[in-house]
């Protein structure tokens, strides 16, 4: 099976607010692209009327807000007809309403958290929140790993692979969550020097890292990298 590869919305919003235009570009100018994520960058109707684009990937997902996530994880569940997401990501550092999350039958991943974040850090802490919350899939961000413990990259992926559903290859520099501060040309790229800690490939890998607005060819860089080094695998 060929690598599924694609990327977030939240690297490519800032060049325009316009979904439509958004996801039709996305198309034209990476159009082996097989999995995307969606945000809360965009409003429910917004999302919906753009739903037909969405049919294309083989791989949909949604990352919840640190907000009002259940009124999101609401709405998405009664639309899951029309969306057909594989499965919502969440920060679980943000959780406090546990029900919303216990009752959602569209899945949910909760994503181990970078080095600016207090918990969900570690090894033990994801372990133990799965013990839990044993419902609770995986979303394995690499940059956050390999900039805190890149002496367990292959163990996590050993340890967790039954958890994992979606890798993300994030941007490390913390400005990359501050789109207000940061100008258009910025580039937020993921880390590749990590690029070899990734030793799974049967799972989507979404793109995170924030690209200048209307560089198309440093996205197709960014995936034809990826899946090179997937294919690598064995």
């Amino acid at each position: 099976m060929k690598p599924i590869i694609g990327f977030s919305l939240n690297g490519l919003y800032r060049w325009s607010k316009d979904l439509d235009f958004l996801l039709k570009n996305l198309r034209q100018n990476v159009p082996a692209a097989q999995a995307i994520e969606l945000s809360h960058h965009w409003t429910l109707k917004e999302i919906l009327k753009n739903a037909r684009h969405l049919k294309r990937y083989r791989f949909r997902s949604f990352h919840l807000p640190k907000k009002n996530y259940p009124q999101w994880i609401k709405d998405l569940n009664q639309h899951q007809r029309q969306l057909n997401l594989n499965h919502l990501v969440i920060h679980p550092n943000v959780i406090k309403n546990w029900a919303a999350i216990i009752e959602s039958k569209i899945p949910i991943a909760a994503e181990n958290m970078d080095k600016y974040k207090k918990k969900f850090k570690t090894m033990a802490e994801m372990a133990k929140l799965f013990r839990q919350r044993p419902a609770l899939k995986l979303c394995l961000d690499i940059n956050h790993l390999a900039t805190q413990f890149p002496g367990q990259m292959a163990f996590w992926q050993k340890k967790f692979k039954k958890q994992i559903k979606e890798i993300h290859l994030s941007a490390i520099n913390r400005n990359y969550y501050s789109f207000a501060k940061q100008p258009k040309h910025a580039l937020c790229l993921f880390d590749k020097n990590i690029l070899k800690g990734l030793k799974i490939k049967d799972r989507p890998v979404i793109l995170e890292g924030a690209v200048p607005a209307g560089r198309w060819d440093l996205a197709k860089k960014e995936f034809a990298l990826v899946n090179a080094h997937l294919k690598t695998l064995k």
